[in-house]
């Protein structure tokens, strides 16, 4: 079967779980990765294109079926497309039903399938609400790649642990009832104001999750109660009758580790699917459970056993993998179970009868050799333009360091120009069959010089380093270039997601001098090191470091003390066996520049702030360790210390990224991905040019999609570098007849109402280009794409109303 797994959720180890356990089992699987957040349908335009490439990503798999992790990222008019294609598709409910007004009831209908995570009071919940069986109980799962059986191997650090948060409206209560464990629990989790001190920081990834988990006996579990939302958007009258949330991510973690786990619900019988929690009426009955000599060691054990055994049964990837393909069958005798029966469905299927073996816990090590022998010389040149004399770690210095480590023959020329014009800093001739790499947003490309090096076989790369909107100034900035460069991840997909195919990632490499130098510093680096632009940056930045560092005796250095230290020196500076570094910029904007990535690099552990968008670098999320509020620092260091698996996790972390970005590697993959860039065919695009033949861009089965529609919304999308300004007219005619017209730029939206009277099939829409002549890419230049997605009556202000047709603008040019 080919499956396509769509979006994720917060716990990524589900979809790659999910996804080894399938390809395992010799299904061909697409993922798209983690795409959004949240419950609600996307709004904001970027986000909305982020889903619409990955949509068409996903139709370009081919897939049978589309397993949709979070049903908000799949908007009407997207699940349409994929049901027009004959793509059918599954949504997991991960939060039923919490969501169920918000997100999860008004979709229902739209999917093929529904997977609950939800018991008996659930599924009959939805049963009586749709008056037929829904879907079936489908609860979380995880496999031992993510969470290996680690219970009681490394030395305890307390009795019990909590993993999860303690400080929202409905979650807060938890808090005070773990507080009465004392000293015998640890909270790891969001916590709020910590009155008795049981934080034990904030758990970042899956690997510190299982370092917790090897250093305790009990787990903790508190469920979340449905009654608690009263007075919350999520609530919905009779959500209090439905229970609580019954197996939570924390729970089936727990099981996968071996740890034995004890579940506060009051009045609540054992779980027939999982007997071998305890369930008790309190938190006192907990604490004697977590406190007492009721259990002997040779239970214990027996009872991790029969608990690991049970996740591989029962709640392991493998075992969701075969329930799905059972689910995706043709077989719906599931439609005539009970809820009771609907909710048990899912034991069903045994992940040790799988006939695969187990995912084990891996043990391998990455090499760690980053110095590598230059490749052959290339025939073709480099040529680095710079707009200033550089630093040492600036990036066109790291890039001819790079480059020169290669073997490739390379230029570096510093422009003087007050006007800042590429073609006076190097001539065509100069470039002729070179890769010509700017290293400036300032430095301007004419069309007409860009037509010049094309002539010549010269290929021009803009390399931009920090955070940039799609926008006019950045359309201007980065017309006319063959290829853009981006060293930030969020910029790159803001201009992938607009269009721009010729954006690539070249992330902020490590200078191979450096590189040496910092092996030959290794014997005899420095203990600690700490950074930051100065004293007020790093306390608003990182106020963990500036508490818990306060008495430490660690002098504080600023980023401009080192950004002008040739190499060498540098090396010299930075090499550091702990270094907690806090990045230049705000905490809404850190600035994770040239600089701080050989700082990065050269340092044997890293601190860094925890960031929103740091999950967006995952080589900085992956190497470091992350800390937030007072006090996490100094217990996230002790485990740190005393726990070689982490050690050994984050040093292999480390090894792997590392060598991704020495300049060697880095540079030699990123010429490679430029050199495979196909040629641009460069041509006059004349006014009045017709973009879209008339009637093209809609076409009946469009409206096939939404049944009896009677209303089309449709997004201009183009290259924003030729389209910025409104240069594109749109008519819309309905049989025959001129309704609207507008002279528009891309980013523009309108919906097109169409009366009973008037035949959809006879909607045309014409797109031309009416601005002044100019050198553009014909490929490019013709890449006006045209979304549009069948409603039943938008509720939307008019601007223009006829007697047949409402036309609808949501969004003005340019926005």
């Amino acid at each position: 079967m080919r499956i396509a797994l769509f979006d994720g959720i917060l716990e990524t180890h589900l979809h790659s779980s999910l996804e080894r356990a399938l390809v395992r089992r010799g299904h061909e699987v697409f993922a798209t990765g983690k795409i959004g957040h949240g419950f609600r349908f996307p709004h904001p335009v970027a986000e909305r294109l982020n889903l619409e490439r990955a949509v068409s990503e996903t139709i370009a798999f081919a897939p049978e079926w589309v397993f949709v992790f979070r049903p908000a990222s799949l908007p009407p008019h997207l699940l349409a497309r994929l049901r027009d294609r004959g793509i059918k598709t599954v949504a997991w409910f991960s939060d039923d039903p919490v969501l169920f007004d918000l997100s999860y009831g008004p979709i229902v209908e739209q999917y093929d399938r529904v997977l609950h995570c939800g018991n008996e009071a659930v599924l009959g919940f939805y049963e009586r609400f749709f008056g037929r069986p829904t879907g079936v109980n489908f609860p979380f799962w995880t496999d031992h790649e993510a969470f290996p059986r680690v219970w009681r191997s490394e030395a305890e650090e307390s009795r019990a642990m909590f993993l999860g948060n303690v400080q929202d409206a409905v979650r807060r209560r938890r808090y005070f009832d773990l507080a009465r464990f004392g000293d015998d629990i640890r909270i790891h989790g969001k916590t709020g104001s910590d009155y008795w001190k049981r934080a034990a920081g904030y758990l970042d990834s899956d690997a510190e999750v299982v370092v917790a988990g090897a250093r305790t006996t009990w787990a903790i579990n508190i469920p979340q109660f449905f009654k608690d939302h009263q007075g919350l958007e999520t609530w919905f009258p009779g959500l209090d009758r439905l229970g609580f949330f019954e197996y939570p991510s924390r729970v089936v973690q727990y099981m996968a580790m071996g740890i034995p786990t004890v579940s506060i619900i009051p009045s609540a019988p054992a779980f027939e699917t999982y007997p071998e929690m305890l369930v008790v009426e309190d938190v006192e009955a907990a604490i004697d459970v977590v406190r007492g000599h009721s259990w002997s060691e040779p239970e214990l054990r027996e009872l991790s056993d029969r608990v690991t055994r049970r996740f591989r049964r029962h709640f392991s990837a493998d075992a969701r993998a075969q329930a799905l393909e059972a689910f995706l069958s043709d077989d719906d005798s599931w439609q005539d179970l009970d809820a009771a029966e609907r909710a048990r469905w899912f034991t069903r299927f045994d992940g040790e009868r799988s006939g695969l073996a187990p995912t084990a816990d891996p043990e391998r090590h990455e090499d760690a050799s980053y110095i590598h022998a230059p490749s052959a010389p290339s025939e073709r040149r480099v040529v680095v333009v710079t707009d200033r004399p550089p630093q040492p770690t600036d990036r066109a210095a790291v890039l001819v360091d790079s480059l020169k480590a290669l073997g490739r023959a390379v230029t570096i020329v510093t422009a003087t120009d007050e006007h800042r014009a590429l073609d006076t800093v190097v001539s065509a001739r100069d470039a002729s069959d070179a890769i010509v790499l700017v290293c400036s947003n300032r430095l301007k490309l004419s069309g007409q010089y860009s037509r010049q090096l094309s002539d010549v076989r010269s290929t021009s790369v803009l390399v931009l380093d920090g955070q940039f909107e799609v926008n006019r100034a950045s359309a201007a900035m980065t017309r006319n270039f063959d290829v853009l460069a981006f060293s930030d991840p969020l910029t790159l997909s803001r201009f992938r997601d607009a269009g721009f195919e010729r954006a690539i990632s070249l992330p902020h490499v490590i200078a191979p001098t450096f590189v040496e130098a910092v092996a030959k510093q290794r014997p005899a680096a420095r203990a600690s090191l700490r950074l930051s632009a100065s004293a007020n940056v790093e306390e608003a930045m990182s106020p963990g470091f500036s508490v818990d560092l306060a008495d430490a005796g660690i002098a504080l250095e600023s980023w401009e003390s080192l950004r002008e230290l040739p190499l060498a020196e540098l090396a010299r500076a930075v090499t550091s066996e702990t270094a907690f570094i806090s990045p230049a910029g705000t905490r809404s904007k850190p600035v994770f520049d040239s600089l701080f990535h050989h700082a990065w690099f050269a340092a044997e552990h890293v601190f860094l702030p925890r960031l929103n968008d740091l999950t967006e670098y995952p080589h900085l999320a992956d190497t470091s360790v992350l800390i937030g509020d007072p006090g996490e620092l100094g217990r996230k260091s002790w485990r740190l210390l005393h726990s070689p698996r982490w050690s050994r996790t984050l040093r292999d972390a480390s090894t792997k990224w590392r060598s991704r970005f020495v300049g060697t590697d880095a540079v030699r993959d990123f010429l490679h991905r430029v050199e495979r860039q196909p040629a641009i065919d460069h041509a006059q695009l004349s006014s009045n040019t017709g973009l879209l033949d008339q009637g093209s861009a809609l076409t009946t089965s469009l409206w096939a999609l939404a049944g009896d529609a009677r209303a089309l919304k449709i997004r201009i999308a183009a290259r924003e570098r030729y389209f910025a300004e409104p240069q594109l007219e749109v008519r819309v005619r309905a049989e025959g007849k001129h309704v609207w017209s507008a002279r528009v730029g891309t980013g523009t939206s309108f919906a097109v109402a169409i009366r009973d009277s008037v035949d959809p099939r006879s909607v045309e829409v014409q797109v031309r280009y009416t601005g002044r002549s100019r050198n553009v890419s014909v490929a490019e230049s013709h890449r006006i794409r045209i979304t549009s997605s069948a409603t039943d009556a938008p509720q939307l202000p008019r601007v223009r109303s006829g007697s047949d047709v409402t036309v609808v603008e949501i969004v003005q040019p340019g926005a």
